[in-house]
């Protein structure tokens, strides 16, 4: 897989067998590694996911590209997703690492802006509106339902 920035300004995720490539200004270019001849353009307020050996295809996602792109601003914007995904999204920026203790909290859905580099307001937050605990473990911030383990 192969990504070329052509006057622009976007962002790459790398996920295992591909990357997830989004646009915010100009065009970017992809492409499959020995499919050189078919490039495909992904242009600005547009997303692609470009796999190792399959061409990519471009979708239309402006308002969601701004959203998972918050981190340039130090912001973690969630809109539904688990809690699971929310505590791996604040573990990528922080020293301190949050934890779930129960795996029915980890499915809970949240929605809310946090700061990327406070995963402790976050979770008082997440005790607040989900009714779980907080407990800090050292460089660990451990959640789980109240009353639980």
């Amino acid at each position: 897989m192969r990504v070329r920035a052509v006057g622009t300004a976007f962002s790459v995720r790398r996920h295992e067998g591909g990357a997830d490539v989004q646009v915010t200004e100009g065009m970017v270019e992809t492409w499959t590694v020995g499919e050189e001849d078919r490039r495909v353009q992904v242009a600005a307020g547009s997303r692609a996911y470009v796999a190792e050996y399959e061409p990519p295809t471009p979708i239309r996602a402006s308002a969601d590209i701004e959203r998972s792109l918050a981190w340039r601003e130090g912001q973690i914007v969630l809109e539904g997703e688990t809690l699971d995904e929310a505590v791996a999204q604040f573990n990528r920026y922080n020293a301190r690492k949050l934890m779930i203790s129960d795996p029915g909290l980890a499915k809970e859905r949240l929605v809310g802006q946090f700061r990327a580099t406070q995963p402790l307001n976050f979770a008082a937050a997440v005790a607040t509106t989900l009714g779980a605990t907080v407990v800090e473990e050292g460089d660990i911030i451990r959640l789980s339902r109240a009353g639980g383990k």
